[in-house]
Protein backbone atom coordinates (compact mmCIF):
# COMPACT_ATOMS: atom_id res chain seq x y z
CA UNK A 1 0.00 0.00 0.00
CA UNK A 2 2.76 2.61 1.11
CA UNK A 3 4.70 1.55 -2.08
CA UNK A 4 1.67 2.32 -4.06
CA UNK A 5 0.99 5.85 -2.74
CA UNK A 6 5.04 6.42 -3.54
CA UNK A 7 4.68 6.03 -6.85
CA UNK A 8 1.55 7.65 -7.27
CA UNK A 9 3.26 10.57 -5.28
CA UNK A 10 6.56 10.05 -7.75
CA UNK A 11 4.29 10.18 -11.21
CA UNK A 12 2.35 13.40 -10.13
CA UNK A 13 5.55 14.85 -8.90
CA UNK A 14 6.78 13.84 -12.57
CA UNK A 15 4.07 14.97 -14.04
CA UNK A 16 4.38 18.31 -12.56
CA UNK A 17 7.95 18.78 -13.36
CA UNK A 18 7.19 17.80 -17.38
CA UNK A 19 4.43 20.23 -17.23
CA UNK A 20 6.07 23.28 -15.39
CA UNK A 21 9.52 22.51 -17.56
CA UNK A 22 7.28 22.88 -20.74
CA UNK A 23 5.08 25.74 -19.45
CA UNK A 24 8.48 27.59 -18.78
CA UNK A 25 9.67 26.52 -22.53
CA UNK A 26 6.75 27.91 -23.89
CA UNK A 27 6.73 31.47 -21.89
CA UNK A 28 10.55 31.63 -23.08
CA UNK A 29 9.47 31.07 -26.30
CA UNK A 30 6.87 33.06 -27.35
CA UNK A 31 6.49 35.53 -24.32
CA UNK A 32 9.65 36.68 -22.34
CA UNK A 33 12.92 36.51 -22.32
CA UNK A 34 16.36 37.80 -21.38
CA UNK A 35 19.35 38.81 -22.22
CA UNK A 36 22.73 40.30 -21.23
CA UNK A 37 23.88 42.98 -23.40
CA UNK A 38 27.88 43.27 -24.08
CA UNK A 39 28.47 46.76 -26.33
CA UNK A 40 27.98 50.36 -25.09
CA UNK A 41 25.71 51.42 -28.55
CA UNK A 42 22.64 51.92 -25.80
CA UNK A 43 24.52 53.94 -24.16
CA UNK A 44 23.08 55.66 -21.62
CA UNK A 45 19.38 53.61 -21.87
CA UNK A 46 21.33 50.30 -21.79
CA UNK A 47 25.15 50.04 -20.08
CA UNK A 48 27.05 47.16 -20.89
CA UNK A 49 26.44 44.07 -19.04
CA UNK A 50 23.27 44.84 -18.23
CA UNK A 51 20.10 42.14 -18.39
CA UNK A 52 17.36 43.56 -20.68
CA UNK A 53 13.65 41.59 -20.60
CA UNK A 54 12.29 41.31 -24.04
CA UNK A 55 8.42 40.93 -24.57
CA UNK A 56 8.29 38.53 -27.48
CA UNK A 57 4.29 38.10 -27.74
CA UNK A 58 2.61 39.14 -30.88
CA UNK A 59 5.51 40.44 -32.66
CA UNK A 60 6.01 37.35 -35.51
CA UNK A 61 9.63 35.96 -33.91
CA UNK A 62 11.36 33.36 -35.92
CA UNK A 63 12.22 30.34 -33.28
CA UNK A 64 13.79 26.88 -33.83
CA UNK A 65 11.14 23.88 -32.92
CA UNK A 66 11.92 20.46 -33.36
CA UNK A 67 15.05 21.21 -36.33
CA UNK A 68 12.44 23.41 -38.31
CA UNK A 69 12.22 27.71 -38.23
CA UNK A 70 8.60 28.83 -37.25
CA UNK A 71 7.47 31.93 -37.86
CA UNK A 72 4.93 32.99 -34.78
CA UNK A 73 2.12 34.79 -35.04
CA UNK A 74 1.96 38.51 -35.30
CA UNK A 75 -0.94 40.94 -34.01
CA UNK A 76 1.52 44.12 -32.73
CA UNK A 77 3.53 46.38 -34.61
CA UNK A 78 6.61 48.68 -33.85
CA UNK A 79 5.97 51.95 -32.30
CA UNK A 80 9.07 54.60 -33.10
CA UNK A 81 11.07 54.93 -30.44
CA UNK A 82 10.64 51.56 -28.99
CA UNK A 83 13.86 49.60 -28.23
CA UNK A 84 13.92 46.29 -30.21
CA UNK A 85 15.62 43.29 -29.93
CA UNK A 86 16.11 41.44 -33.44
CA UNK A 87 18.42 39.32 -35.01
CA UNK A 88 21.66 40.27 -36.54
CA UNK A 89 20.43 41.11 -40.80
CA UNK A 90 24.22 40.41 -41.51
CA UNK A 91 24.45 37.27 -39.31
CA UNK A 92 23.30 34.64 -41.45
CA UNK A 93 26.73 34.34 -43.07
CA UNK A 94 30.05 33.61 -40.28
CA UNK A 95 33.66 32.49 -40.33
CA UNK A 96 34.11 29.50 -38.61
CA UNK A 97 36.93 30.49 -37.22
CA UNK A 98 36.26 34.05 -35.67
CA UNK A 99 32.36 33.84 -35.53
CA UNK A 100 32.07 37.31 -34.16
CA UNK A 101 33.87 39.12 -37.35
CA UNK A 102 31.04 40.27 -39.36
CA UNK A 103 31.37 38.33 -42.79
CA UNK A 104 29.91 40.94 -45.39
CA UNK A 105 31.51 44.04 -43.62
CA UNK A 106 35.20 41.96 -44.53
CA UNK A 107 33.95 41.51 -47.60
CA UNK A 108 33.32 44.83 -48.65
CA UNK A 109 36.78 45.54 -46.82
CA UNK A 110 38.41 43.42 -49.08
CA UNK A 111 36.22 45.03 -51.89
CA UNK A 112 38.26 48.71 -51.20
CA UNK A 113 41.26 47.27 -50.47
CA UNK A 114 41.85 44.91 -53.71
CA UNK A 115 42.83 42.26 -51.07
CA UNK A 116 41.13 38.80 -51.21
CA UNK A 117 40.60 38.10 -47.18
CA UNK A 118 37.66 35.98 -47.99
CA UNK A 119 40.15 32.45 -48.02
CA UNK A 120 38.82 31.47 -44.19
CA UNK A 121 35.61 29.01 -44.11
CA UNK A 122 32.53 30.44 -43.34
CA UNK A 123 29.26 28.24 -42.47
CA UNK A 124 25.60 29.44 -43.17
CA UNK A 125 23.44 30.38 -39.66
CA UNK A 126 19.74 29.84 -39.63
CA UNK A 127 17.56 33.11 -38.74
CA UNK A 128 16.78 31.98 -35.04
CA UNK A 129 20.64 30.95 -34.52
CA UNK A 130 22.03 34.55 -35.63
CA UNK A 131 23.89 37.05 -33.49
CA UNK A 132 20.67 38.95 -31.12
CA UNK A 133 20.97 42.89 -31.44
CA UNK A 134 19.24 45.88 -29.56
CA UNK A 135 18.60 49.22 -30.70
CA UNK A 136 16.29 51.72 -30.72
CA UNK A 137 13.61 51.56 -33.88
CA UNK A 138 13.80 55.14 -35.98
CA UNK A 139 12.35 54.60 -39.24
CA UNK A 140 9.00 52.92 -39.82
CA UNK A 141 8.13 51.09 -43.00
CA UNK A 142 6.94 53.60 -45.46
CA UNK A 143 9.14 56.78 -43.94
CA UNK A 144 12.12 58.76 -45.77
CA UNK A 145 14.71 58.85 -43.24
CA UNK A 146 17.90 61.13 -43.51
CA UNK A 147 20.71 62.57 -41.33
CA UNK A 148 21.90 66.27 -41.74
CA UNK A 149 25.03 67.71 -39.30
CA UNK A 150 23.56 64.74 -37.12
CA UNK A 151 19.66 65.56 -37.16
CA UNK A 152 17.51 63.25 -37.95
CA UNK A 153 15.21 64.04 -40.75
CA UNK A 154 12.17 61.79 -41.40
CA UNK A 155 9.57 62.12 -44.15
CA UNK A 156 11.30 65.82 -44.69
CA UNK A 157 10.61 67.27 -40.99
CA UNK A 158 13.15 67.11 -38.18
CA UNK A 159 12.47 64.41 -35.67
CA UNK A 160 13.65 65.94 -32.40
CA UNK A 161 12.92 63.22 -29.66
CA UNK A 162 16.10 62.85 -27.39
CA UNK A 163 15.88 59.45 -25.94
CA UNK A 164 18.64 60.51 -23.86
CA UNK A 165 21.01 59.91 -26.44
CA UNK A 166 24.63 60.76 -26.85
CA UNK A 167 26.49 62.82 -29.03
CA UNK A 168 29.91 63.69 -29.17
CA UNK A 169 30.30 67.52 -28.74
CA UNK A 170 33.79 70.09 -28.99
CA UNK A 171 34.17 71.77 -26.08
CA UNK A 172 36.51 74.89 -25.78
CA UNK A 173 38.03 74.93 -22.18
CA UNK A 174 38.95 77.81 -20.02
CA UNK A 175 39.37 76.40 -16.75
CA UNK A 176 40.43 72.80 -17.02
CA UNK A 177 39.94 71.61 -13.45
CA UNK A 178 36.41 73.35 -13.20
CA UNK A 179 35.40 71.58 -16.10
CA UNK A 180 36.42 68.17 -14.92
CA UNK A 181 34.97 68.80 -11.87
CA UNK A 182 31.63 69.53 -13.61
CA UNK A 183 31.92 66.51 -15.65
CA UNK A 184 33.01 64.26 -12.71
CA UNK A 185 30.06 61.60 -13.59
CA UNK A 186 31.58 61.51 -17.35
CA UNK A 187 34.16 58.35 -17.61
CA UNK A 188 37.94 59.03 -18.55
CA UNK A 189 37.07 57.86 -22.20
CA UNK A 190 34.29 60.16 -22.50
CA UNK A 191 36.23 63.13 -22.18
CA UNK A 192 39.41 63.46 -24.69
CA UNK A 193 41.93 65.45 -25.43
CA UNK A 194 41.61 66.31 -29.52
CA UNK A 195 43.50 68.64 -31.71
CA UNK A 196 44.43 71.53 -29.47
CA UNK A 197 40.78 71.24 -27.79
CA UNK A 198 38.56 68.83 -26.00
CA UNK A 199 35.33 66.59 -27.07
CA UNK A 200 32.93 64.88 -24.49
CA UNK A 201 30.01 62.30 -24.70
CA UNK A 202 27.26 63.59 -23.69
CA UNK A 203 23.20 64.25 -23.53
CA UNK A 204 21.13 66.44 -24.78
CA UNK A 205 20.21 67.30 -21.39
CA UNK A 206 23.94 67.44 -20.10
CA UNK A 207 24.74 69.60 -23.14
CA UNK A 208 22.10 71.75 -21.97
CA UNK A 209 23.99 71.95 -18.20
CA UNK A 210 27.41 72.22 -19.59
CA UNK A 211 26.56 75.81 -21.82
CA UNK A 212 25.54 77.11 -18.28
CA UNK A 213 29.71 77.05 -17.56
CA UNK A 214 29.79 79.67 -20.57
CA UNK A 215 27.81 82.46 -18.42
CA UNK A 216 30.43 81.53 -15.70
CA UNK A 217 33.75 81.71 -17.67
CA UNK A 218 34.80 77.99 -17.14
CA UNK A 219 33.60 77.40 -21.10
CA UNK A 220 34.06 79.33 -23.92
CA UNK A 221 32.01 77.49 -26.43
CA UNK A 222 30.58 74.02 -27.22
CA UNK A 223 29.56 72.27 -30.79
CA UNK A 224 28.28 69.21 -31.86
CA UNK A 225 30.92 67.03 -33.50
CA UNK A 226 29.85 66.35 -37.30
CA UNK A 227 31.10 62.65 -38.55
CA UNK A 228 33.18 63.87 -41.61
CA UNK A 229 34.51 60.06 -42.46
CA UNK A 230 33.10 58.21 -45.54
CA UNK A 231 33.04 54.22 -44.38
CA UNK A 232 33.71 51.62 -46.38
CA UNK A 233 30.43 49.85 -44.08
CA UNK A 234 28.08 52.44 -44.52
CA UNK A 235 24.81 51.08 -46.43
CA UNK A 236 23.99 51.05 -49.20
CA UNK A 237 27.64 50.35 -50.45
CA UNK A 238 27.47 50.63 -54.54
CA UNK A 239 29.14 47.08 -56.11
CA UNK A 240 32.44 48.68 -55.45
CA UNK A 241 33.03 51.72 -53.78
CA UNK A 242 31.09 52.96 -50.52
CA UNK A 243 28.51 55.40 -51.57
CA UNK A 244 29.66 58.96 -49.99
CA UNK A 245 27.81 59.10 -47.19
CA UNK A 246 28.52 59.58 -43.00
CA UNK A 247 27.06 58.66 -40.08
CA UNK A 248 25.99 62.35 -39.58
CA UNK A 249 25.62 63.42 -43.08
CA UNK A 250 23.25 60.52 -44.23
CA UNK A 251 20.55 59.73 -46.91
CA UNK A 252 17.91 59.81 -47.92
CA UNK A 253 17.10 56.16 -47.63
CA UNK A 254 13.36 55.15 -48.27
CA UNK A 255 12.42 52.60 -45.92
CA UNK A 256 9.50 49.82 -47.75
CA UNK A 257 7.03 48.80 -46.49
CA UNK A 258 4.92 45.40 -47.48
CA UNK A 259 3.21 46.05 -51.04
CA UNK A 260 5.26 48.87 -52.34
CA UNK A 261 6.18 48.90 -55.39
CA UNK A 262 10.19 50.15 -56.04
CA UNK A 263 11.85 51.55 -58.85
CA UNK A 264 15.02 49.12 -59.67
CA UNK A 265 17.79 51.47 -61.49
CA UNK A 266 20.87 53.49 -60.87
CA UNK A 267 21.91 52.86 -57.31
CA UNK A 268 18.54 51.83 -55.96
CA UNK A 269 19.78 48.05 -57.54
CA UNK A 270 22.80 48.12 -54.53
CA UNK A 271 20.34 49.90 -51.75
CA UNK A 272 17.80 47.09 -52.41
CA UNK A 273 19.64 43.77 -53.69
CA UNK A 274 20.57 42.20 -50.65
CA UNK A 275 17.05 43.19 -49.08
CA UNK A 276 15.45 41.09 -52.87
CA UNK A 277 18.26 38.39 -52.84
CA UNK A 278 18.75 37.25 -49.26
CA UNK A 279 15.62 38.83 -47.03
CA UNK A 280 12.93 38.04 -49.94
CA UNK A 281 14.55 34.86 -51.10
CA UNK A 282 15.14 35.37 -54.62
CA UNK A 283 17.81 34.71 -57.10
CA UNK A 284 19.54 37.66 -58.18
CA UNK A 285 22.32 38.90 -60.49
CA UNK A 286 23.51 42.29 -61.73
CA UNK A 287 24.52 42.45 -65.62
CA UNK A 288 25.08 45.56 -67.06
CA UNK A 289 24.09 47.73 -64.27
CA UNK A 290 20.79 45.85 -64.63
CA UNK A 291 18.85 43.90 -61.90
CA UNK A 292 17.57 40.13 -63.13
CA UNK A 293 15.48 38.52 -60.60
CA UNK A 294 14.88 34.87 -60.84
CA UNK A 295 16.33 35.05 -64.34
CA UNK A 296 13.87 38.35 -65.25
CA UNK A 297 14.81 41.57 -66.11
CA UNK A 298 14.05 43.96 -63.23
CA UNK A 299 12.91 47.44 -63.22
CA UNK A 300 10.25 47.55 -60.82
CA UNK A 301 9.71 45.10 -57.48
CA UNK A 302 7.10 44.79 -54.93
CA UNK A 303 8.17 43.93 -51.75
CA UNK A 304 6.62 41.08 -49.55
CA UNK A 305 7.46 42.47 -45.78
CA UNK A 306 8.05 45.21 -43.83
CA UNK A 307 11.28 46.97 -42.64
CA UNK A 308 12.89 49.24 -40.33
CA UNK A 309 15.79 51.60 -39.50
CA UNK A 310 17.53 50.92 -36.07
CA UNK A 311 19.86 53.34 -34.23
CA UNK A 312 21.92 52.80 -31.35
CA UNK A 313 21.74 55.97 -28.40
CA UNK A 314 24.93 56.24 -28.27
CA UNK A 315 25.33 57.13 -31.92
CA UNK A 316 29.04 58.07 -32.57
CA UNK A 317 29.51 54.40 -31.13
CA UNK A 318 27.05 52.36 -32.81
CA UNK A 319 27.10 49.77 -35.82
CA UNK A 320 23.41 50.33 -36.95
CA UNK A 321 21.07 50.69 -40.10
CA UNK A 322 23.87 53.01 -41.15
CA UNK A 323 26.45 50.51 -41.51
CA UNK A 324 24.34 46.85 -42.40
CA UNK A 325 20.82 48.56 -43.52
CA UNK A 326 17.22 48.00 -42.63
CA UNK A 327 16.09 45.35 -40.53
CA UNK A 328 13.43 42.80 -42.27
CA UNK A 329 10.00 42.18 -40.07
CA UNK A 330 10.93 38.33 -39.43
CA UNK A 331 13.72 39.45 -37.68
CA UNK A 332 12.10 41.11 -34.93
CA UNK A 333 12.05 39.07 -31.55
CA UNK A 334 10.31 41.69 -29.71
CA UNK A 335 10.44 44.85 -27.46
CA UNK A 336 12.95 45.72 -24.72
CA UNK A 337 10.56 46.73 -21.84
CA UNK A 338 13.18 46.27 -18.79
CA UNK A 339 16.66 46.42 -17.71
CA UNK A 340 17.85 45.09 -14.98
CA UNK A 341 21.62 46.62 -13.47
CA UNK A 342 24.59 44.28 -13.27
CA UNK A 343 25.39 46.17 -10.10
CA UNK A 344 22.95 43.72 -8.16
CA UNK A 345 20.06 45.81 -8.65
CA UNK A 346 16.83 43.30 -7.51
CA UNK A 347 14.21 45.44 -9.24
CA UNK A 348 14.38 46.14 -12.86
CA UNK A 349 13.82 49.70 -14.28
CA UNK A 350 11.32 49.84 -17.11
CA UNK A 351 12.11 51.36 -20.86
CA UNK A 352 9.85 54.18 -21.35
CA UNK A 353 9.57 53.89 -25.31
CA UNK A 354 7.81 56.79 -25.82
CA UNK A 355 9.72 59.40 -23.06
CA UNK A 356 8.86 62.28 -25.26
CA UNK A 357 5.35 62.22 -26.93
CA UNK A 358 6.89 60.95 -30.34
CA UNK A 359 4.27 62.69 -32.69
CA UNK A 360 4.98 66.45 -31.18
CA UNK A 361 8.66 65.45 -31.57
CA UNK A 362 8.44 65.58 -35.41
CA UNK A 363 8.44 69.18 -36.03
CA UNK A 364 7.59 70.78 -39.60
CA UNK A 365 11.02 71.87 -40.20
CA UNK A 366 11.70 71.41 -43.29
CA UNK A 367 15.17 70.23 -45.18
Amino acid sequence: MKIDRLKKYCTVGLYTVIFMVVIGRLVNLIGISSYIVPSASMLPTILPGERIYVDKLGYGETVRFLGMSIRMPKFRGIQRGSVIAFHFPEGDTVFVDTPFDNFYDMKRRSIVNKRDILLKTSMFLPLSFRPLYVKRCIGLPGDSLSIKKGDIYLNSMIYDAHFNTKRWYHIYVKDLLKVKKWLSFISNNQFKRWHGHHVVLLTESERTGIETLIDCGVLDRISPYIETFVNHSTYPFLGDHPISWTWDNYGPVYIPKKGDTLQIKGDHIYRYKRMIEVYEKNSVHIHNDSLFVNGRYCEKYICKQDYYFMMGDNRHNSLDSRNWGLVPEDHIVGRVFAVKSSKGNVIPRLIDSRMDSIDSCIKTRRK
